[in-house]
């Protein structure tokens, strides 16, 4: 028997087992992931409006600016492995092991280096509180790299069950843990300590979902051979998601140079609430729809009914619900948070607004991602990135609303670049 014969079985596998045949697949994908929505649905009403009384702007702004530079090193060491293992032709045991050993090794090492660099970047924002906040937001870079590799195996094989339980814990922990030192009085530490304690739940679960976890491997001529493949796959996937989500943490960072802590706090609540009601709608799409697209490539299956359906009624559901949320963004800021956040309110319409131009190509994305054509998205990303930081800066006259009208301005090549792209694969 070959090597790649024996090291191509599957090695690793949750112990809930897959339901049989592909429509039992994908109702379980359907209703584990209204599990999941709904659970998340209950702890974001919970958890939002407490945090923003016992925290406060000021704090809010703190926590964002910290887990924002951590974000941006963490997209780097570990985001693009994940897709990239997810969409592997075949994902066998020393490929495993070898990804699990760079990824953890790269986020050790960020790890040393961010706590290092603590001061450095506190004096950039003129606030030594930043420091402790810092330190304590880097040691979730090594438990983050090590969910990588297994959530990339479950979502692979569309563990639902798993997949759906591991998140659940994650948001349960942050919720426990913020909650309860944020009542304590512990400001912005609350939030990055949550933050820290949702990934360590994640390793928890994720490890005990699986029968074998990943190992470490230390011959560089095995990493070298097993990871050489997909290792441009990897790169084209962390520069997309560096300009995309990294876009995000950096937005916030600016925000909070220019508009300080407060202004940072204020931009955070109105995204908070705009990104929690989109994951409502969105967690089945960021879930399973890269593993579906990719297993459909792989069997030579047409996309064409998936993503028409799934695009359609994406945007039935979401658009009247961010309208809504546009033209009551200063009742429900008012009424839910109080005075001291009503800065949030028009910066809390332009975001919903930017979500309506988002959601009706939220499919798209994943769909041209399992096509191989990562340099598109990759485009796509830098364009929306440049049109946000540019936006920032000059709109910055207008005041502190005009953040919100930056923000969402990021979202108007979305649906020009999903008409073009997707009707050029499909032909």
């Amino acid at each position: 028997m070959t090597f790649a014969a024996r090291h191509d079985k599957p090695t690793l596998r949750a112990r809930t087992l897959a339901p049989r045949g592909r429509s039992g697949r994908h109702r379980a994908l359907a209703s584990w992931s209204g599990v999941e929505t709904a659970t998340i649905l209950v702890f974001a009403v919970i958890s939002t409006p407490v945090v923003a009384i016992f925290v406060g702007p000021e704090q809010l702004g703190k926590a964002a600016i910290a887990l924002g530079l951590i974000g941006i090193v963490e997209i780097i060491c570990c985001t693009g492995w994940h897709d990239a293992l997810v969409r592997a032709p075949s994902l066998h045991t020393r490929l495993i092991d070898s990804a699990n050993t760079v990824i953890c090794l790269a986020a050790t090492v960020a790890m040393l280096l961010l706590a290092a660099a603590s001061a450095p970047l506190a004096a950039v924002f003129h606030d030594d509180g930043l420091r402790p906040l810092l330190i304590a937001a880097a040691l979730a870079l090594p438990l983050s790299a090590a969910t990588t590799v297994p959530s990339a195996i479950l979502a692979r094989k569309l563990r639902a069950k798993s997949i759906s339980l591991r998140w659940v814990v994650h948001r349960a922990a942050a919720l426990i843990v913020t909650l309860g030192l944020a009542m304590a009085g512990a400001g912005a530490m609350s939030i990055v300590l949550g933050a820290l304690a949702a990934n360590l739940a994640s390793v928890m679960v994720l490890f005990s979902l699986l029968r074998r976890t990943p190992r470490f491997i230390w011959r560089w001529a095995i990493l070298r051979n097993e990871l050489r493949p997909v290792l441009r796959y990897v790169g084209g996937i962390s520069a997309e998601t560096l300009l995309s989500t990294g876009m995000i943490k950096t937005f916030n960072i600016l925000v909070g140079w220019l508009y300080g802590a407060v202004g940072a706090g204020l931009f955070q609540l109105s995204q908070r609430i705009v990104d929690e009601t989109a994951t409502v709608f969105q967690t089945l799409i960021a879930r399973y729809a890269l593993a579906h697209f990719a297993e459909l490539s792989r069997n030579g299956r047409d996309p064409t009914a998936t993503l028409l359906v799934g695009t359609t009624l994406t945007a039935y559901i979401a658009l009247p619900v961010f309208a809504a949320l546009a033209v009551c963004a200063d009742d429900v800021v008012h009424l839910v948070f109080g005075e001291a956040w009503k800065g949030a309110a028009g910066m809390l319409r332009f975001c919903a607004i930017g979500w309506m131009l988002a959601f009706p190509v939220q499919l798209a994305m994943p769909f041209v991602r399992a096509a191989g054509r990562q340099a598109r998205l990759t485009l796509y990303a830098a364009a929306s990135a440049l049109i946000a930081v540019a936006a920032l800066f000059a709109l910055q006259p207008l005041g502190l609303s005009s953040v919100g009208a930056a923000w969402a301005a990021r979202h108007l090549p979305a649906i020009p670049f999903a008409m073009v792209t997707t009707s050029l694969l499909l032909g």
